[in-house]
């Protein structure tokens, strides 16, 4: 099983006070402590949990272990809206985000914002992070229904001819296009770009004449 889901409780009161997801690493070890590293590490903890773990010893339970990531990631989802964060005022937990998705509903201080702003001034990133950032935009952009280059449709696992506009509205656009009509005017009537007229242009093979310029639309 590569992940697992874990829970920290507070000897003093026996109560829960953190969930989390942990992955196994993939050399095998013996000891639990290199098995469970995330779990019984104590770094890169909040303060809120920190202050905790000065006061009181706590103890470490495994709940939960899967290869289905998915799994794990819906009973942490599932505990933390049970037990509740400290931070809302809702239960014992001192996540700091409602899990699941990283930072959901993650509460950042201004006073955080400032110290993690200044701690990436004159840092540069790597071309492979720049690579990374660029194709999680892309995709994230798709996703919102913006028009894309290929190779992006087809890592998103869609056809080239896939397009954000619904298969109503480009026959609607293509239609005005067979008709004459100006793509300035169709562009503020049906409330799209350019760069969309132009692909349903050529997705329809449409021989659009510019009835202002009587110029054959280039492809």
């Amino acid at each position: 099983m590569r992940y697992y889901l874990y829970q920290h409780i507070r000897l003093d009161t026996n109560e829960i006070f953190y969930i989390g997801i942990g992955t196994k690493p993939k050399k095998n070890y013996n000891s639990p402590i290199c098995i469970y590293k995330r779990a019984y590490n104590k770094t890169q903890r909040n303060k809120f949990w920190k202050n905790i773990v000065n006061k009181t010893e706590y103890k470490v339970e495994i709940l939960l272990e899967s290869n289905d990531y998915d799994i794990v990631k819906l009973e942490e989802i599932r505990l933390v809206a049970l037990y509740g964060r400290r931070d809302l005022n809702l239960g014992s937990l001192v996540n700091l985000t409602d899990a699941g998705e990283g930072r959901k509903n993650v509460i950042v201080s201004k006073e955080t914002k400032l110290k993690q702003s200044i701690a990436k001034l004159g840092k540069k990133l790597s071309k492979d992070s720049i690579n990374k950032r660029t194709e999680t935009c892309k995709l994230k952009a798709f996703e919102r229904g913006y028009w894309h280059k290929k190779e992006v449709y087809l890592k998103a696992g869609l056809k080239v001819r896939d397009i954000h506009i619904s298969k109503d509205k480009r026959d609607k656009i293509a239609e005005m296009l067979n008709n004459g009509l100006n793509k300035s005017d169709i562009m503020r009537e049906m409330k799209t770009s350019f760069h969309s007229i132009k692909k349903i242009i050529v997705e329809y093979n449409i021989n659009y004449i510019n009835p202002k310029y009587n110029k054959k639309c280039q492809k």
